[in-house]
């Protein structure tokens, strides 16, 4: 039987640090007074509904958020759309979603891990602005989708207030121009 005083590896302490480690980490969260993020709702979004605030990371590892600043969403929930919304997205320019307060989101829940890491990830990071990766699920169970299709959710403090499946860059190029 092997101690934690004991010279010989314990196998479990890597684990055991790092539970430890997420354990105090949460536990200086709740003594400094850290928000509770609220649950991300199980159904898709509509008119009328309001998104819960949340953060995503890009494939540079910078933080993507949806807060009551944001205006509008891209969303993709597939790689037929992304093929066609992210040379979109990258003529539009990283300025003007800034400027207009649009943020783009991708769900690449559904793509194997090592695919993600090796091919993916090293592609994403080349794009001339910053895409939100969805990386579970349950982070955008919330937003409406549509097989090849963009997803358009328009915003005002995280209200939504339109929702438009865009089937093809036409169709992005012109909602986007219309923005506010």
């Amino acid at each position: 039987m092997h101690t934690l005083t004991s010279t010989t590896p314990f196998r479990g302490a890597p684990r055991r640090r790092q539970w430890l480690l997420g354990a105090l980490g949460g536990w200086a969260g709740l003594a400094w007074g850290a928000p509770e993020a609220a649950p991300i709702p199980t159904e898709p979004a509509m008119v009328g509904t309001s998104l819960t605030v949340r953060r995503v990371l890009d494939a540079n590892a910078r933080a993507v958020y949806l807060d009551a600043s944001v205006q509008a969403i891209v969303f993709t929930a597939d790689k037929q759309a992304s093929a066609w919304v992210h040379p979109v997205l990258a003529e539009w320019g990283a300025a003007a979603l800034v400027q207009h307060r649009v943020i783009a989101l991708a769900d690449i829940s559904a793509m194997p891990a090592l695919i993600t890491r090796m091919f993916a990830l090293p592609k994403l990071r080349e794009l001339p602005f910053s895409l939100g990766l969805v990386q579970d699920a349950a982070e955008a169970a919330d937003l409406p989708r549509q097989t090849g299709q963009a997803t358009l959710i328009q915003l005002k403090a995280l209200e939504v207030t339109d929702i438009r499946f865009l089937p093809d860059a036409a169709a992005l190029r012109a909602a986007l121009q219309a923005l506010p």
